[in-house]
């Protein structure tokens, strides 16, 4: 969630249907405590400010979300209490700290600790794959958050490479404003059964469904795609709309790792066909286990099936012409697949090949005679 506080907000009076221009948050205001010091983080909801604690001068971050978008979606204030109330929760060095939401100016806010790092996102998007290894060290530390949230009934249900953040210290997990608390005497959820929260590429075949049954195993595919994610730098499932995606993840239909990065272990394909199960009881059962397998997995000797696009020395036509071949087969492998035929489709075509197969018959059998 970040963008800066647009210069110009308004929000409607109460009396009418003026509109006024709404007070503006600048740096040096004074939040319950807490100094603004500069915007350090711009998105399409917010702004994420620096700041620090008067008491102490402990160095913080808070979310303040904009005054146009809460205007047009008021729902957006209950995400930062529901942040607030899960992280609230959740005791654990790998979850972000929050220490108070509040109003400033009529604006919603979030105090949290400050994050120094990168995502994982940002960090495959600039440097590429990372090793099996990495991987698993990344995937075991986000199981502990996980890990913890759950055991204090609290299910994430955005977890993504966007929301884990790298730094000195290790991993962190971020934004719980999806979270879903399995305490009735909370704040009511954003979504009823019938609907669908998350970001499209991590959902569950459950969350696509608008299922009731979305628990913490919910995280723990999400999880696997963030594995997947980080061990190619690219989605498990990619078509182009959620449509697409949706029917992907349904079909349980993506490209095996091993395709994509030929010195993988074999069993690798086998632990994302797990993962990646459509029944929520085929697969992992915790975060730790999803963890547990992968560090195992990755302890295993590397196996080189052949050699990728990248591995081709050389700049003669022959070496141009391979990396061509490789790089060919590995688009066409990454493109969505086709729907599968229904029944009447390959009953259609096996009746094309019997008729076809008469009529070649009987033109033989009148060249013999």
């Amino acid at each position: 969630m970040m963008t800066a506080v647009a210069a110009a907000d308004w929000t409607h009076e109460e009396s009418g249907p003026h509109r006024v221009p709404r007070p503006q948050i600048q740096a040096g205001d004074l939040v319950d405590g807490y100094q603004l010091i500069r915007p350090i983080g711009r998105g399409g909801t917010g702004t994420v400010w620096a700041g620090r604690r008067l008491v102490d001068g402990r160095r913080v971050a808070i979310k303040v979300l904009s005054g146009h978008v809460l205007d047009r979606y008021p729902e957006l204030a209950d995400r930062l209490i529901r942040e607030w109330e899960a992280c609230s929760r959740i005791e654990h060095d790998r979850v972000v700290t929050v220490y108070g939401y509040g109003t400033h100016l009529g604006l919603p806010y979030l105090v949290m600790d400050q994050v120094e790092g990168e995502t994982l996102f940002d960090r495959v998007r600039r440097d590429g794959p990372l090793s099996l290894e990495e991987t698993a060290a990344i995937v075991a530390q986000v199981a502990e958050a996980l890990g913890a949230a759950h055991d204090a009934g609290v299910i994430h249900r955005d977890v993504k490479a966007g929301n884990i953040m790298l730094g000195d210290d290790g991993v962190m997990m971020l934004d719980f404003g999806f979270a879903k608390l399995d305490d009735a005497s909370r704040r009511p959820l954003i979504t009823q059964e019938g609907t669908s929260l998350g970001s499209p590429t991590y959902m569950s075949p459950e969350q696509y469904l608008g299922s009731s049954r979305v628990d913490h195993r919910t995280d723990v595919w999400a999880l696997a795609v963030v594995a997947y994610f980080a061990l190619t730098g690219a989605s498990p499932f990619s078509g182009l709309t959620f449509v697409t995606i949706a029917a992907e993840v349904l079909d349980h239909r993506f490209t095996a790792p091993c395709f994509i990065k030929p010195d993988l272990p074999d069993a690798t394909d086998t632990f994302f066909q797990r993962a990646f199960a459509r029944s929520i009881d085929d697969r992992h059962q915790s975060a730790g286990e999803l963890a547990h397998d992968l560090t195992r997995l990755a302890s295993r000797p590397p196996l080189r099936r052949g050699p990728s696009a990248l591995a081709v020395t050389g700049d003669g036509p022959d070496a141009q012409r391979r990396r061509k071949q490789i790089d060919t087969a590995v688009q066409a492998a990454l493109r969505p697949l086709q729907p599968r035929p229904s029944a009447f489709r390959w009953g259609a075509i096996a009746f094309a090949c019997t008729l076809s197969a008469l009529v070649v018959g009987a033109l033989v059998a009148q060249l013999v005679g």
